[in-house]
């Protein structure tokens, strides 16, 4: 999200990454000793296939247009 935002918000969508990360682990944590390992286990596999298919609908990195040489894209 960082590389696709604007300037003035880079950074914020930049530590807000670094945060959610922090904040996932220690939720998984706390998950794993309130529950059995089978539902945390299903629960994560649901989460990282909806990631999974997020992804096909953001648009293309900056960097990305760039390294295919559609510059005229990437601005």
């Amino acid at each position: 999200m960082a590389e696709i935002a604007h300037k003035s918000r880079r950074s914020v969508f930049a530590s807000f990454q670094a945060v959610a990360v922090g904040f996932g682990s220690l939720l998984s944590y706390w998950c794993g000793y309130m529950t059995d390992w089978r539902w945390l286990s299903a629960a994560m596999s649901i989460t990282s296939l909806v990631a999974a298919a997020s992804m096909a609908v953001l648009p293309e990195s900056p960097y990305w247009l760039v390294s295919r040489e559609r510059i005229g894209d990437a601005r």
